[in-house]
């Protein structure tokens, strides 16, 4: 959610990364694993190592075959990631019909938000109720992010408004 920024794992961490893509790779055309599973494990492996792109070609190339929601929600997260927002939004929107969490539905605030829509992201913030974020830290922490940012954008507006009265 919002002021992540990645960093990138150790250096033993990504050689043994990178020795897990290989292995998964041999096994793909020697072994025969299925497609789907291929493509979800390269990508999350990629994200892993901040291969940002080559994780979202992967989760593309998943999604031709299954339409999972979650993995979709995914997808979008790597997009916002990459600051690709608009198709974010889409990819969160297509989860969200499948997959009505509470996470997604912030995402896709979220997604509106850094398209310059606060008022519809204010919107969705808002149908995600206190109830739902007492599950998870997570939620609430994303939620009040969410509002604190657009109501940090909001004040600037209104303080100019002031001044031109």
């Amino acid at each position: 959610m919002p002021g992540e920024i990645p960093v990138p794992p150790p250096l033993a961490s990504r050689v043994t990364l990178y020795l897990r893509l290989i292995y998964k790779e041999v096994q793909y055309w020697l072994v025969g694993l299925t497609p789907e599973h291929y493509h979800h494990y390269q990508a999350g492996i990629l994200s892993e190592l901040l291969r940002f792109d080559g994780a979202i070609k992967h989760y593309r190339a998943y999604l031709k075959l299954t339409d999972d929601p979650h993995v979709r929600a995914n997808l979008g997260m790597l997009l916002g990631t990459v600051s690709r927002w608009a198709e974010a939004l889409t990819e969160y929107e297509r989860a969200f019909i499948k997959w009505r969490h509470p996470a997604v539905r912030l995402a896709i605030a979220e997604a509106h938000l850094r398209l310059g829509n606060s008022t519809e992201a204010s919107r969705l913030i808002g149908l995600v109720n206190e109830e739902e974020c007492r599950q998870s830290d997570a939620l609430r922490k994303a939620r009040s992010e969410l509002l604190a940012e657009i109501d940090s954008a909001a004040e600037p507006v209104a303080a100019g408004r002031m001044r031109e009265d």
